[in-house]
């Protein structure tokens, strides 16, 4: 027997609510806080959009 992942209102709930939550603030002139607070910035960005590709690969598997 196949044990299927259970997708319900409160695991799809979870997911919009972790999308949600990434957000990054970016500031009108970069160039006057200097390159560390914009390399954070971009470094943070890749944090999420790697988390970004882990629940779509988790998606795709739960609903293949």
């Amino acid at each position: 027997m196949i044990n299927l992942p259970l997708i319900d209102d409160i695991y799809l709930r979870h997911v919009f609510d972790t999308l949600a939550m990434m957000d990054v603030h970016l500031d009108s002139d970069p160039l006057v806080y200097g390159p560390k607070r914009l390399n954070a910035k971009v470094a943070l960005c890749r944090e999420h959009l790697s988390k970004c590709q882990q629940i779509y690969l988790q998606l795709a598997d739960d609903f293949h």
